[in-house]
C-alpha cells in the first residue's frame, strides 16, 4: 500500500537513494577499519622486515594479503555502523518523518538496509569460499619467508646492513651480475669469537635451504674474546652461512593450515585419520566459519533496522537506540566467538553456530514485522478523511 503514498517509481528511487547512502558509508567505514586491523596486525614483521633488510614490498605485500580475511571480520561491525549512521543522518534532516507521513511503511523503511544486507552477505560467501583461502595461503608463505630468511636480500650500498641479529654488512657498490664490492661483513652471532671479514668481491645467495654469503679475495679475522688474541687468515674464496630455514622445509612442505584449504580440502581434512583431534576440530569451526559466518552480515543489519524503526523515531531517543543496537550486536558477535571457542574444544557445539548466526536475525525481522503492522499509516488516515468529505458532500 506504500504506492498510494508514493508513485512506484518514486518509491524506487528513493529506496536506491538511500541504498547509495549507505553503500558509500559501508565501503569507506569498511576500508579504513580493514586498513588500521592490517597495520596494527603486520606490525609484528616490521622489525623483521627491516632489522634483515628485506625489500618494502614486503611488508606491503603482507597488509594486502591479510585483507580479505580482516575484511570478512569488519564486515559486520562497519555494516551496522553504517546503517546507524545513515539512518541517524535521515531521521535528523526529517527526511524519515516525511517518507512516514507519505506512508512508507517500517519495512519501506528499511529495505534499503536490507538490499544491502544480501550484497554484504554474498560478498562475504565469495570472500570466505575463494579470496580468503588463495590470500592467506600467501600470508603464510611471506610469513616463513620473512621469519625463516628464505627471501631475496636487498642491500642497499655505502649503508651499514643489518641481516641478523650481531650480523653487519657493509660494501661500496654493486655491479649489474649483483656481485658487491669491496664488502664487510661484521659478525657478532658467536660472542665467544666475533668474525670480521674483509673481501674484494661478495655475492649472496640461496643454496641448499640456506642463505650464504661467498666471499673472494679477503681477510678473515677471528677474535678470541678469552685470550684476547686476533687470527687473520687470507682466503681466494669462503662461505659464510647468514640463516637456516626452521626445520630445514622449504615452502612446497609447509603444511597447510585449514584458513589456506579449498572448502573441500577443509570438508576432507575433517576425516583424515592422520591428523589430531585438534587439527580436525580447526577443520570442523573453519567449515562453520566459511559456511555460517557470512550471515552475520544479514542478522546485524536486521537487528540494526529493528532497534531503530521499532517504535516512533523520535530524535531526543536516537542515544539510546544507538546505544542498544551497539549492546546487540557486541553480545552477538562476542557469542559467535564464544561458540567457536566452544567448538574448537569439542564438536559437539558446532550446530549452535548457526543457531546463534541466524535465530537473532529471524527475531529481529518478526519483530519489525509485528511493528510494522501496528504502526500508523497517515495515507489510511487522510483516505478516511476525503471519504467522510465526500459522504458530507
Amino acid at each position: 500500500m506504500e504506492g498510494k503514498g508514493l508513485g512506484g517509481a518514486l518509491m524506487l528511487r528513493t529506496r536506491l537513494y538511500i541504498l547509495k547512502m549507505l553503500a558509500k558509508s559501508l565501503v569507506i567505514t569498511s576500508l579504513v577499519a580493514t586498513a588500521v586491523a592490517c597495520l596494527v596486525y603486520s606490525q609484528r614483521y616490521l622489525d623483521e622486515i627491516v632489522e634483515r633488510s628485506f625489500p618494502v614490498i614486503m611488508f606491503f605485500e603482507i597488509i594486502v594479503t591479510l585483507m580479505p580475511f580482516l575484511l570478512v571480520v569488519a564486515i559486520p561491525v562497519t555494516l551496522s555502523i553504517s546503517i546507524v549512521f545513515i539512518y541517524n543522518k535521515l531521521i535528523t534532516d526529517s527526511e524519515i518523518l516525511v517518507l512516514r507521513a507519505a506512508g512508507v511503511s517500517q519495512f519501506g523503511l528499511a529495505t534499503p538496509a536490507i538490499w544491502l544486507a544480501l550484497l554484504a552477505t554474498g560478498l562475504s560467501y565469495l570472500m570466505t569460499l575463494y579470496f580468503v583461502p588463495l590470500s592467506y595461503e600467501r600470508f603464510k608463505d611471506i610469513e616463513t619467508m620473512v621469519r625463516s630468511g628464505q627471501v631475496e636480500i636487498s642491500l642497499p650500498a655505502r649503508t651499514f646492513n643489518t641481516l641478523e641479529r650481531n650480523l653487519t654488512v657493509y660494501y661500496s657498490e654493486e655491479l649489474e651480475d649483483g656481485t658487491m664490492q669491496s664488502i664487510l661483513v661484521q659478525d657478532n652471532r658467536n660472542r665467544a669469537e666475533p668474525i670480521t671479514v674483509i673481501a674484494e668481491s661478495a655475492r649472496v645467495s640461496p643454496e641448499d635451504g640456506e642463505f650464504r654469503i661467498f666471499f673472494w679475495n679477503g681477510v678473515l679475522q677471528r677474535f678470541d674474546r678469552e685470550q684476547s688474541q686476533i687470527t687473520s687468515i687470507s682466503f681466494d674464496q669462503y662461505v659464510l652461512t647468514l640463516n637456516i630455514l626452521a626445520n630445514g622445509r622449504s615452502l612446497d612442505d609447509r603444511p597447510l593450515e585449514p584458513r589456506e584449504m579449498g572448502l573441500a580440502q577443509v570438508i576432507a581434512e575433517q576425516s583424515n585419520p592422520d591428523i589430531g583431534e585438534r587439527q580436525r576440530n580447526e577443520a570442523t569451526v573453519e567449515v562453520y566459519t566459511r559456511l555460517v559466518s557470512p550471515l552475520l552480515c544479514f542478522t546485524v543489519a536486521m537487528i540494526a533496522v529493528t532497534v531503530m524503526f521499532v517504535g516512533e523515531q523520535v530524535r531526543t531517543r536516537f542515544a539510546k537506540r544507538v546505544f542498544a543496537v551497539g549492546v546487540c550486536i557486541a553480545a552477538l558477535l562476542l557469542l559467535f566467538q564464544w561458540l567457536m571457542a566452544l567448538t574448537r574444544g569439542n564438536p559437539m557445539f558446532g550446530p549452535l553456530l548457526p543457531v546463534a548466526a541466524i535465530l537473532p536475525g529471524v527475531i529481529a525481522t518478526i519483530v519489525l514485522w509485528l511493528s510494522n503492522r501496528r504502526a500508523p499509516r497517515p495515507w489510511r488516515a487522510r483516505r478516511r478523511d476525503r471519504l467522510v468529505q465526500a459522504s458530507g458532500a
